[in-house]
């Protein structure tokens, strides 16, 4: 039985994630089509980190990025299991999906494919494209949740570098069916990303066997939400000298994301800029794959919404964010004075306690029910 490799390589920005979680939640349909998907989380970026294991630095170098200090790769243990299910029998393609094979040096693509040459015999290197300006824009928001610098990331974005990350890889794994997909088809097909991903790839049974699809966490940020998330990036940075700040726990983005507001977006010449920059790379993938819905003239490119102010809704919404936040932390500290009471055997006065708190919020639910006993104390107060 001949085997195959599909690597998706993303790019970042392009229905990535939303794949990833639709494809692993379903391992077990796809099992029955012969399609593996290996490990348990949703990604495989863990598993090159593991191939890579003693070097984890040099590999995270090779994508020219910021390496934290203390950068470790998956066990050796975790990565003997996917090992294990690349030796099975029961499966004739591999799907690997990771953001990190995007923009590698060739050095490292060919330890990726030396590994894999153990265990298939054919390689189909997937990618998926997207408007540049849109997702120029995308990519700029993503930024903002670390780096602080406003006028340099709204007048000199990163523009996608597709055809020259996509040859690269073609030259390492030799000729094969290698596609590039359409994001805007993807998100407008109804069955979801995941099964258009697998239709699009020729796997239309595995897509039909898909449980509902798995929505993604949406992490976008408002204009307003951005200038501030980047504000505070400024004023207390993630990283100082390579190691994350203790200022920083890294769960910041949660206060930001979701808070209603103007739309972001790049300014007019920015834009233009991106615009003019992957005409290149449009007309190689509208000649090469078909895809023209990008060669647009420049005359068709909307304006900016780039806003120059706060809005009231984006006022509304963080004081309503504030306000829950308050809550929150009176709530979680009401439960904590409640259970120490009750260990205590204070059960009095952690009555008294409860009684206040269902008071103060009758909508909220987790502490109108008494626990049964005492060793449902602890459980009780973390739910």
């Amino acid at each position: 039985m001949t085997r195959r490799a599909i690597l998706h390589i993303g790019p970042p920005k392009t229905g990535t994630s939303a794949i990833q979680a639709s494809l692993s939640h379903n391992r077990s349909a796809l099992a029955r089509f012969g399609l593996l998907y290996p490990g348990t989380g949703r990604d495989h970026s863990a598993t090159l980190l593991a191939l890579f294991r003693g070097r984890a630095q040099d590999y995270i170098r090779a994508r020219k990025r910021t390496v934290p200090s203390g950068t470790s790769p998956i066990s050796a243990k975790q990565f003997a299991a996917v090992q294990e299910q690349l030796r099975g029998r029961d499966w004739h393609t591999l799907i690997l999906s990771t953001e990190l094979m995007y923009g590698l040096k060739p050095p490292v693509m060919k330890q990726i494919k030396e590994w894999l040459d153990q265990y298939v015999d054919s390689y189909q290197l997937v990618a998926v494209v997207r408007d540049p300006v849109d997702w120029a824009v995308s990519y700029t928001q993503q930024r903002f949740k670390r780096e602080g610098d406003v006028d340099t990331l709204l007048a000199q974005p990163r523009a996608m570098r597709l055809q020259r990350t996509f040859q690269r890889w073609e030259e390492v794994l030799g000729p094969g069916q290698h596609q590039i997909l359409a994001f805007e088809e993807l998100t407008a097909d109804p069955a979801g990303m995941g099964a258009a991903f697998l239709t699009r790839l020729g796997l239309e049974s595995a897509a039909a066997a898909l449980s509902q699809e798995v929505v993604a966490r949406n992490e976008s940020l408002s204009w307003e939400a951005a200038m501030m998330m980047a504000e505070l990036n400024t004023r207390r940075p993630f990283f100082l000298e390579g190691k994350r700040s203790g200022a920083r726990s890294g769960a910041e983005l949660g206060a930001f994301t979701g808070i209603r507001g103007q739309r972001f977006d790049l300014p007019d010449a920015t834009r233009r800029q991106i615009f003019d920059e992957t005409r290149e790379d449009i007309a190689w993938v509208g000649e090469r794959f078909g895809i023209t819905r990008y060669n647009y003239p420049v005359t068709d490119l909307r304006p900016s919404s780039n806003p120059a102010g706060f809005s009231p809704e984006f006022i509304t919404a963080v004081g309503e964010r504030m306000a829950d936040m308050a809550n929150e932390i009176r709530i979680q500290r009401g439960l904590l004075q409640i259970a120490e009471l009750r260990l205590e055997g204070r059960i009095g006065e952690a009555e008294r306690a409860r009684r206040r708190l269902e008071a103060m919020f009758p909508d909220e639910s987790r502490f109108h029910d008494e626990p049964e006993d005492d060793n449902a104390v602890v459980r009780w107060a973390a739910e």
